[in-house]
């Protein structure tokens, strides 16, 4: 490594060493890469690299049909009252009572309304119900996100989020809610159509009305378009997971890095990119949006047009010669 630095990629998914590496710029002197969880917002690189957060057992589930999920929106996690970050988090739980039926928010700590003060929730027991709970305590993933339809995801003191991963494994709808997730913190959006399979609210939309955020957004979708966007998220999903069959993470941190590196004069890589990119402001995309049965409306009699439609057939090669989407 020190005596050929440009040579190596390193991997990294620790909070602590990325947050160093990307303070210090180390990467930036010696001249090699870093793929983290996500781009420092105060420290622009062209030595860092986005990958996905790497969860030891998370292996693919099967993608539950909307029939068994009796869950709308499910939220677990922190809600710290002395990080301004949280404050989105605590804007969902301070209007708990306001929510869409079958919501279920689980905070995994004291669930604070402001700064100086909390309210106490009750401890959760019984998460099987299909009616709104709100509690504190654990949860198992397994038995959530695979009967929910959507994830919620509002950022924390940073825009990245297991989250997404975690819906990405269960095919839960992920609703993001933070206004630099994809300029920070998406990997692979060359490769990844998130819009197709997520659900985007601003940060100051959320704010205002997180309920009336979520009812225009979310809740407006149309059964058959909830439908589409779930095979979606099955079949790209392995650029996204770590642990599943035929995972391309490994593949995707390598031909990302390549675009960096294999091409002279510096600036925006370049390279194969068939989708639009945020991360890298890459201005000469070929944006490669396919019309076909993605957004189409059903068909007169309400049979979704996308029926039995293979993924493929929307994507026949992603526009990177000897690649398959």
């Amino acid at each position: 490594f020190r005596a050929r630095p440009r040579d190596h990629l390193i991997v990294s998914h620790h909070y602590s060493a990325s947050f160093v590496f990307r303070s210090h710029g180390v990467f930036d002197l010696l001249g090699g890469m870093l793929a983290t969880l996500e781009r420092s917002s105060q420290h622009v690189s062209d030595s860092a690299l986005v990958s996905p957060y790497y969860h030891d057992h998370a292996t693919a589930a099967d993608c539950q049909p909307d029939a068994v999920r009796n869950i709308t929106y499910f939220y677990g996690g922190g809600v710290d009252g002395q990080r301004d970050g949280y404050y989105l988090r605590r804007r969902l739980f301070a209007e708990r009572a306001r929510m869409p039926e079958r919501t279920v928010l689980v905070s995994t700590g004291p669930a604070w309304l402001n700064d100086t003060a909390y309210e106490v929730l009750p401890n959760c027991t019984d998460l099987s119900a299909e009616t709104c709970t709100q509690c504190q305590g654990s949860y198992v993933n397994a038995e959530l996100l695979s009967r929910s339809q959507f994830t919620l995801s509002p950022r924390g003191d940073s825009p990245s989020t297991a989250r997404l991963y975690d819906a990405a494994q269960y095919c839960s709808i992920p609703v993001l809610i933070s206004d630099t997730q994809f300029e920070l913190a998406s990997p692979f959006q060359c490769f990844v159509p998130y819009e197709l399979f997520t659900v985007q609210i601003p940060e100051a939309e959320w704010e205002a009305d997180p309920v009336f955020a979520l009812e225009s957004t979310a809740g407006a979708l149309a059964p058959w378009q909830v439908e589409r966007m779930r095979q979606l998220m099955a079949h790209f999903r392995r650029d996204l997971l770590w642990n599943i069959e035929g995972s391309r993470v490994a593949e995707n941190i390598l031909v990302d890095a390549s675009r960096w590196r294999l091409y002279p004069g510096g600036g925006a890589p370049r390279g194969c990119c068939p989708f639009r990119d945020l991360l890298s402001a890459e201005v000469n995309n070929t944006y490669y949006k396919p019309a076909a049965c993605v957004h189409l409306p059903p068909a007169a009699d309400g049979t979704p047009s996308c029926s039995g439609v293979n993924v493929t057939q929307d994507f026949p090669s992603g526009g990177c010669p000897g690649r398959a989407v």
